[in-house]
């Protein structure tokens, strides 16, 4: 199962987490949640979309961590925290478009987050979105819209 779904799952944490340092412990919490939970495996369910479904959950508490940890640092030091660089992996053409885009992703709300990166970047329908995300089709939907909305402004000159 690993060697068949590692980079669909990495691929997905890496664009939920913003291409941030942390990742990999996450891809590897994911695989060693499934290997636990494997007894509890939805037979019917497609191996894949219960992966992505455990994922996405530990991408979420990997952010729920890493916001405590950085409010208990600002309130240490008193100052913000740097943000973490991100990896020069675009041709050098593409590259400020490339880092627009994904701050533009990052500044969405966790939820039009998850669903913009599985509908768009995973190439995943609205229903196996909806299966991933625990919420129903027409959800789904609504959130992809609000999320295209909100990044209209940000996302403006790209498309010219």
């Amino acid at each position: 199962m690993v060697v068949e779904y590692h980079n669909s799952i990495r691929r997905l944490v890496f664009r939920l987490l913003g291409w941030r340092d942390g990742g990999e412990d996450v891809v590897q919490e994911v695989f060693l949640s499934a290997w636990a939970a494997w007894a509890r495996f939805p037979g019917a369910a497609r191996a894949e979309l219960w992966l992505k479904r455990i994922a996405v959950n530990k991408c979420r508490s990997w952010q729920r961590r890493e916001a405590v940890r950085a409010r208990w640092f600002r309130w240490l030091r008193a100052a913000p925290l740097e943000e973490p660089r991100v990896a020069a992996e675009d041709p050098l053409a593409t590259e400020e478009r490339a880092g627009r885009v994904r701050q533009a992703i990052q500044s969405l709300d966790r939820r039009y987050r998850e669903v913009m990166v599985l509908h768009y970047l995973e190439q995943m329908s609205v229903d196996k979105v909806a299966q991933v995300v625990g919420v129903r089709r027409n959800t789904v939907e609504v959130w992809l819209h609000r999320a295209r909305r909100q990044l209209e402004q940000p996302l403006a000159g790209l498309m010219e």
